[in-house]
């Protein structure tokens, strides 16, 4: 990871309200359209992800 990735976690709740798992949203570089999602050690890569949007999640 480059030391300007930025780092965000949002928990993930279940509809009942149980933690499912602590989710990293990582932006690789600033203004980037990239995001890449890791649940319980899992990646994922978003691309083209309106990021203004994603800022009401945390």
């Amino acid at each position: 990871s480059a030391a300007s990735d930025v780092y965000k976690r949002q928990v993930v709740r279940l509809l009942d309200g149980k933690i499912k798992g602590a989710v990293d949203l990582v932006f690789p570089e600033k203004d980037s359209n990239e995001i890449k999602l890791s649940l319980n050690n899992s990646e994922i890569k978003i691309n083209e992800l309106n990021i203004s949007e994603m800022n009401s999640i945390w």
